[in-house]
């Protein structure tokens, strides 16, 4: 239900990253980033390829931003036309040369207008409302509506208490079912959240600090998941536990927390019997290490990075015994190469090339039986 307003917040964070990134007008500026095409800072030509990069290249009245991976092949593209004083006053998003979104903005640089699409064919439109400064809701309109589907249009409405603070979510589609988000806040702090629509309710509240301290999923009027959430001051104010219960099925999940907010702990039973128990371990705040305990069996995982937090090997074992190798940096031209074993021993061997399978070996007590090419490996 609160998509719209991520979307409304997406587009002004990429207006001020637009005034803060940009180079000159003429310039070319490369920035490590990320899989979404965030820059996060200044590539420097001394450093190696990274696995994302943003290019920005700013012309008169126009911005246009590529994100290539390691290859150079371009993933996404952003071309924004601008205004004066570097307002957006239209966007176009690529993906892998395909358009995918065309925004529209007023003179203040807020989005008014959003048209997708999907395989270079329009899908549909939101047109963004607002009332002086404030945003008021959206209405989306199906390119071609179909008749046997009448909850894809709506009309969505932003609630506000008459002091101006946010109160919720009205949503109405073409067929008049009708989804409602409700919030509570005391002083800004957020303490109490409802959804209703279409058969199914949404409970949440909050403690002083805004934080969840229990929520319910409710379907036809009765409860069918209950979750309990726990904080503690020492060292630091952080979550300590969860207590999440599928009323339906009986399964209970519990998870324990570190100080620091990293998950250490994990048990989960049905109607009270116990079915399984992860435990997490940590370099820093990297996970390196992970223990999964059923009944009847025990598994291992272990992980290796390199420096910059890259992973580059994982090993996985059943019951103190190897069961898979993966080798992140293998040797060129590979770019994984995946091994695994029975009771002990290697049985194949995978290699990879650009996430493809190029080459299958099969073992039998360590000896090379026969090799398998795929694709179209010489």
């Amino acid at each position: 239900m609160l998509c719209t307003l991520r979307r409304i917040l997406f587009h002004m964070q990429g207006f001020l990253l637009a005034l803060c990134l940009v180079p000159l007008e003429g310039e070319e500026t490369v920035f490590l980033s990320n899989e979404i095409g965030m820059p996060l800072e200044l590539l420097q030509k001394s450093q190696e390829t990274p696995e994302y990069r943003l290019v920005v290249k700013r012309l008169p009245d126009e911005e246009i931003r590529i994100l290539l991976n390691r290859e150079g092949v371009e993933l996404k593209r952003w071309e924004t036309r601008m205004g004066g004083g570097g307002v957006p006053l239209e966007k176009k998003e690529f993906k892998e040369g395909i358009l995918q979104r065309r925004s529209t903005y007023d003179p203040r640089g807020r989005i008014i207008q959003e048209v997708e699409f999907e395989a270079a064919k329009e899908t549909g439109t939101l047109e963004y409302l607002y009332t002086g400064s404030t945003y008021r809701g959206v209405v989306f309109k199906p390119s071609q509506p179909d008749s046997r589907d009448r909850d894809v249009g709506y009309k969505e409405e932003i609630l506000y208490t008459p002091s101006g603070t946010y109160r919720g979510i009205y949503r109405q589609y073409d067929s008049g079912a009708v989804r409602i988000a409700r919030a509570l806040q005391s002083k800004g702090v957020l303490q109490r959240e409802v959804f209703q629509g279409l058969g199914v309710s949404f409970l949440a509240r909050y403690n002083s600090k805004g934080d969840a301290i229990y929520q319910e999923v409710r379907k036809e009027g009765v409860p069918i998941e209950q979750s309990r959430f726990w904080y503690s001051d020492k060292p630091i104010y952080h979550l300590e536990r969860i207590e999440a219960e599928n009323l339906t099925t009986g399964t209970r999940k519990v998870l324990w927390y570190s100080d620091s907010g990293l998950l250490e702990r994990e048990i989960e039973t049905i109607k009270d019997v116990f079915l399984q128990e992860t435990r997490y371990s940590y370099q820093g705040k990297q996970l390196i290490g992970k223990e999964l305990r059923t009944r009847r069996s025990r598994y291992r995982w272990e992980y290796r990075f390199d420096g910059d937090g890259k992973k580059v090997e994982e090993k996985q074992y059943e019951n103190d015994s190897i069961s898979l190798h993966i080798d992140f940096s293998p040797p060129e031209p590979f770019s994984r190469i995946e091994s695994r074993y029975k009771g002990g021993s290697l049985i194949m061997r995978t290699y990879f090339k650009e996430d493809a399978e190029f080459l299958v070996e099969f073992y039998r007590d360590g000896v090379l039986l026969r090799s398998v090419k795929k694709g179209n490996a010489p």
